[in-house]
Parts: structure tokens; sequence; C-alpha cells
């Protein structure tokens, strides 16, 4: 006849075996030892999203490229930044290559790509900011709409509902000319009787300054913008605009 151990119970002096629960829900569980959590714990799954993403709002540094493709290389603190710009501004920024150069940033961030659009002064980011809540204009248009017309000019071409120097950038049609017409009026500082607001600016030699940029940004050489506006007079961009490349149609 074998033995068998007994279980004690209450009247062997011990308390009786007891089914220990796992730990209930909510309990706190404390890792052993006095170091915290290490970094990402209970993150797994999670990505950051727009609202925890640094936005930059403009880069001072050395220009390391300029690319006639519309993109520069900007060091700042021993990392480069590719900035998407205008052919204008890629020029400009050459032009001090070896000096320290400056950029007012539009961080454009959309699901999960990133892109950064470059701009010389804040009416231009200004300008393509009000671009981009126009229906339908995406950043590589809101950028061609700039390289054709700068603050200025756009906000006139706005404010006399011209519709065919619209038209003059390239991707723009009549139909979307005459939609971005209606969605900028109420984003843009318009002028009031064809003047522009203070502090833009104006007159006849801004008027071919822009027509300067607006010539360059669709392709045309230093040279060949400089002969067709060597006898060009007026003071208003869109008019100037279009008889230069009358002329260089002709040529």
């Amino acid at each position: 006849m074998g033995w068998r151990r007994q279980a004690t119970d209450g009247a062997d002096g011990s308390h009786p075996a007891r089914h220990r629960p796992a730990a209930a829900a909510g309990r706190c569980l404390r890792r052993c030892g006095s170091r915290p959590l290490p970094p990402g714990h209970g993150a797994h799954g999670r990505r950051r999203g727009p609202q925890g993403i640094v936005v930059i709002g403009s880069l001072r540094g050395r220009l390391l490229e300029c690319g006639q493709d519309g993109h520069v290389l900007l060091e700042v603190g021993g990392v480069g930044y590719r900035i998407t710009v205008t052919p204008t501004t890629a020029y400009r920024l050459g032009e001090g290559s070896d000096d320290e150069v400056f950029v007012h940033v539009h961080h454009h961030i959309r699901e999960a790509d990133q892109a950064l659009f470059g701009f010389l002064d804040r009416s231009e980011r200004a300008c393509f900011e009000a671009l981009l809540s126009a229906h339908g204009v995406g950043p590589s248009l809101a950028l061609a709409v700039l390289g054709v017309h700068g603050p200025d000019d756009l906000a006139k071409v706005v404010a006399v509902d011209d519709v065919a120097a619209l038209c003059l950038v390239p991707g723009i049609g009549k139909k979307t000319a005459a939609r971005l017409l209606v969605d900028l009026k109420g984003t843009l500082d318009l002028p009031v009787d064809g003047v522009p607001a203070a502090g833009n600016g104006g007159g006849p030699r801004s008027a071919l300054t822009e027509v300067q940029e607006a010539l360059g940004g669709l392709g045309y050489s230093p040279e060949e913008v400089r002969s067709v506006l060597a006898d060009l007079a007026g003071d208003d961009s869109a008019d100037l605009l279009r008889e230069a490349l009358r002329r260089l149609a002709r040529a």
C-alpha cells in the first residue's frame, strides 16, 4: 500500500493552496531594476504623422549644387538639403555661389512624401501657398506659374481676370485659367486700380524684371532674353511678356 502526500489544510497551521490568477487587467507591471524602459517601448506599428514632423521654414547655408533642372543643394550644418526652385531662382542663387545663401522654404508634406520648395522672398512663398490652395493645383504647377508671373504680376493678372496671361504658363488652358482666377481672388493681395499693394514694388523697371524672370523660367537663355528686352517699354508685365514671346517666336 503506497503513501500519498496529503495537501495541508487550515487545521495544519498553514493556508490552503489557492489558485493564483494571472495579473489583473490594469495592474502596473514594473520592470526589474531601476533603469527606464527603452525608447520606443509600446510604439510598435505606429508612425509619426504630419503633426510630428519638424516643418522647415527657411534655410541658410552653402550652395553645393545649382542645376538648371530647377533643383539646388544647400548644405546646412553638414546636412545637404535638396530644394526645388524656379530656374530664375536657381540662376540668382548661383550668382553668389561662393557665399552663404538664404532661402524661404515651403515644406510640402503629403502622406509619406516630403519635398522642399525654395523662394527668395516671403511674397513669392505666399503666392506659391495661395496657388496650392486652388483647386487642382499641385506644387509643380504652382512653381510653373511663378516661373512665368512673379508675385506682383500675378496679383495684377488676377485683379483684371486676364485669362490669356495665365494661359502663357505651360500646362494651363483656358478652363483651368478661369477656375484659377476665381480661386485666387480671395487669397492674394490684389492691386487697386492696377497699382500693386504698398511695399510690393511696381513701375516699368519691376515689370521688365518680372518679364526677364518669366522668360528665364520658360527656358530662354540670358542672351535671348537680353536681346528681346532691349527695346521693350511699358509698365504692364503681362503685355510685355506677350510681346516678348511673339518676338522670340519669330526669331
